[in-house]
């Protein structure tokens, strides 16, 4: 009966025979694996751990160092708070303007994660925010359940909004997918935004 191949003893005796072949240590030249593995550069460090935290006023952001900052509408520059969001997330945005909103031309700067900022005259004015990850205070955000949302302090639908389920608590607005108790919600905004009412 002829011996399986990669048995232990087998695989023995190939390292052995390799390690016999390999160059000796010392001042030798690395073999092409290792030069290979040294030109490699290090992995680049995952984005900071730097979070944002969105609220009626504008965003929280905490920085690696565990300072929490806020940035208000009206008193923050476009390019100083795209600056502090790019720091937190790690990734830069696509900017755009629309010359039809209805306070006049608008910029937006709108992230990966779904959080977009919105600018007026050079002025950060608001966002919006329509995937989950990013949360209020306590917690909520997109994806939130009703159960969850009737448990908020001060939340109201809105019964006039002609966009849709509309609820607001605590300066913080969005849309649910529904008004019955399996809704969802599905976009949160606060601010400025370029709704057509």
């Amino acid at each position: 009966m002829r011996p399986a191949t990669g048995t232990p003893l087998a695989l023995s005796l190939v390292l052995t025979v390799l390690a016999a072949c390999g160059s000796p240590s010392g001042n030798a030249a690395p073999d092409a694996a290792e030069a290979a593995t040294a030109a490699v550069p290090a992995v680049a460090p995952a984005a900071s751990p730097s979070r944002i935290r969105i609220q009626g006023l504008g965003l929280d952001i905490t920085d690696a160092a565990g300072t929490t900052s806020t940035l208000k509408f009206e008193q923050v520059s476009q390019a100083d708070a795209i600056a502090a969001v790019n720091a937190a997330t790690g990734t830069t945005p696509e900017v755009t303007t629309n010359n039809d909103c209805p306070s006049g031309p608008t910029g937006f700067a709108d992230y990966p994660n779904g959080l977009q900022l919105v600018f007026v005259d050079g002025s950060f004015q608001g966002w919006t925010l329509d995937q989950a990850g990013i949360y209020t205070e306590n917690e909520f955000g997109v994806g939130v359940d009703r159960a969850t949302m009737d448990s908020l302090p001060d939340f109201q639908i809105d019964t006039s909004s002609t966009l849709g389920v509309e609820f607001y608590f605590q300066g913080v607005n969005g849309f649910m997918s529904s008004d019955a108790p399996d809704g969802v919600v599905e976009s949160l905004y606060a601010g400025l935004t370029c709704f057509f009412r």
